[in-house]
């Protein structure tokens, strides 16, 4: 099981490491551990975690990010309809969602700037006479 696949359903659903770690019995240090792949996850823990996120397991195998429908239902959650993942999330759960990608692009903008600057730095230092 992919660790990134986990911690993308997890953010989505507007979770915190610490909150699932809670549910299922385990330190946030040892769950951050399986999200990032340096521990394996095994059919039972995945079970723990598919039913923290009140989803089936089978739904985390089938989870598509690009497929991820978000809606304001909160039933019948991991349903699958027309080859599309759907995942149904509360309106407040939406909220977090949203927060969580607006912040991932900050984080991208800013890194971008970031690299602007080190390529005006070596453009400056190319371009200086020798």
């Amino acid at each position: 099981m992919n660790g990134s696949k986990i911690k993308r359903i997890r953010e989505m659903l507007g979770k915190t490491q610490e909150e699932v770690a809670e549910k299922l019995n385990l330190t946030a240090q040892a769950y951050s551990r399986m999200e990032r792949g340096e521990t394996s996850v095994s059919m039972e823990r995945l079970a723990q975690i598919a039913a923290a996120f009140e989803m089936k397991v089978e739904d985390i195998y089938r989870f598509d990010e690009k497929k991820v429908i978000i809606t304001g239902n909160n039933n019948n959650h991991g349903e699958a309809k027309e080859n599309a993942f759907q995942l149904h999330l509360t309106i407040n759960e939406s909220d977090k969602a949203i927060e969580i990608l607006e912040k991932t692009i900050a984080a991208q903008q800013e890194e971008i700037k970031h690299l602007r600057k080190q390529v005006e730095k070596l453009t400056e230092l190319l371009l200086k006479p020798k």
